[in-house]
């Protein structure tokens, strides 16, 4: 089998929730890390460039709509019990500016097409949702509560239930991305969503962090 091809965009940025996490009048904004645990500081998925990797199939174009993408069975449903935490997926993939989309509002998180799905035999899948909304804080604001150990169960288009344990949950300034960790293709399988976090900042529309919870596939569930 042929080895995947990654392929960057350069000079783009990750929109939505990856850089404003916007959808909310900022005199109305609840705080989205209101009173939770303290979580260790790691890099954030801030305004980056997210690349691109297609299974099995080789990529020849930097373009995603021109890209040749493998069928996969993509996820549909996300659920962390312990938060009270189940959510639509949907695929998603990047806007005219290279960055990626997200779902609009709160309630439905994106899984990046362009990346590995969840249950794959190696790499990072994301799955990316936006903190608020107009109507308050969604799913993804009880991220910070999340605790290591903790059981994440993905449920694929074809029916198949993948369960994740929780291994890190961490928040970090949107500037102090590192790429090739988050996005990372070809390391072992992860589960990796990602929301916004700490301080609304007025001044420039979104807010201060990223707050990001890594999660390993378990292999044999008691």
């Amino acid at each position: 089998m042929r080895r995947p091809v990654l392929v960057a965009v350069i000079g783009s940025v990750l929109a939505g929730i990856l850089a404003g996490c916007a959808g909310m009048e900022p005199e109305t904004r609840p705080s989205a890390t209101p009173t939770a645990p303290s979580v260790t500081s790691a890099p954030s998925v801030g305004e980056v460039t997210a690349p691109r990797v297609m299974g099995s199939v080789e990529v020849r174009s930097a373009s995603p709509a021109e890209m040749d993408v493998a069928q996969v069975d993509g996820p549909v449903r996300l659920e962390v019990a312990g938060v009270d935490i189940d959510m639509p997926v949907v695929p998603v993939g990047v806007d005219d500016r290279g960055g990626m989309t997200i779902p609009e509002g709160a309630l439905s998180a994106g899984w990046y097409r362009f990346g590995p799905a969840p249950g794959g035999s190696a790499g990072n899948a994301v799955l990316a949702a936006h903190v608020d909304n107009a109507d308050g804080l969604g799913p993804f604001a009880r991220l910070r509560e999340v605790v290591p150990g903790e059981r994440v169960e993905v449920t694929t288009e074809g029916g198949a239930e993948i369960l994740y344990e929780v291994a890190s949950v961490e928040q970090t300034g949107k500037s102090d991305v590192d790429l090739s960790a988050v996005f990372d293709p070809d390391g072992p399988p992860a589960l990796i969503l990602v929301t916004c976090g700490g301080d609304w900042q007025e001044s420039i529309g979104h807010y201060a962090d990223n707050v990001i919870v890594t999660a390993t596939p378990l292999d044999d569930v008691p």
